[in-house]
């Protein structure tokens, strides 16, 4: 997944079992627009991309907020904007 930290982002990935995790100057927008051509890579947030093969599964929190949760046990958030998209995507896999 890719996180936004102000003028940075954060990105979180697998390897060799291990997660890793790198802040890296540059902003959500800017990054988003870079991956455009990877097709799997979707906004959840307004604060979150995240790759959609990881995604595992969706659950509503006692709050009402809809998280996306992916194979780092990481609860990711979605928004009412990315929702639908989000739901079908699922639907699709």
């Amino acid at each position: 997944f890719i996180r936004s930290a102000d003028n940075y982002i954060e990105v979180a990935w697998e390897e060799k079992q291990n997660i890793k995790k790198k802040l890296i100057r540059a902003t959500l927008k800017e990054t988003e627009t870079a991956l455009k051509i990877f097709p799997y890579i979707v906004k959840c947030h307004r604060t979150c991309l995240v790759n959609i093969n990881n995604m595992v599964n969706l659950k509503e929190t006692p709050g009402g907020v809809t998280v996306l949760q992916d194979e780092f046990n990481n609860e990711i958030p979605v928004s009412h904007q990315y929702l639908k998209e989000i739901k079908l995507i699922f639907k699709k896999k």
